[in-house]
């Protein structure tokens, strides 16, 4: 079992056993404890300074074609779509000018309600 001291850096430690890293833990707490803080989980102070290993990017790279072309059926595609929500919506508009009482049978064009 290795021996640790203050001034050993923790995100070089590795740790043997469960043992040792319990020890470490009860250390810790008993620690905090002792400064008046809270023994629950707490983020350790190296890791609140830390910076993200590499900075974010909203850009995307210029490898990539974003075009349409990397979608070679959305035109083909898109026609059946459109055409799946309006000719419904339209066969209703048309049987709403029917002349006759009953809805699916066609009578006649008319306004009249």
């Amino acid at each position: 079992m290795s021996m640790l001291h203050d001034d050993v850096d923790p995100k070089a430690v590795k740790y043997s056993d469960s043992d040792e890293f319990g020890a470490l833990v009860a250390r810790a707490q008993a620690e905090r404890a002792a400064d008046g803080a809270d023994s629950g989980a707490q983020m350790p102070d190296w890791l609140e300074e830390k910076k993200p290993d590499r900075p974010l990017s909203t850009r995307r790279s210029g490898n990539r074609d974003n075009s349409l072309k990397r979608f070679p059926a959305v035109g083909f595609l898109s026609v059946f779509v459109l055409a799946f929500l309006y000719v419904p919506m339209a066969i209703v508009v048309f049987f709403s000018f029917n002349g006759g009482r009953q809805a699916l049978l066609w009578e006649g064009f008319s306004f009249r309600w």
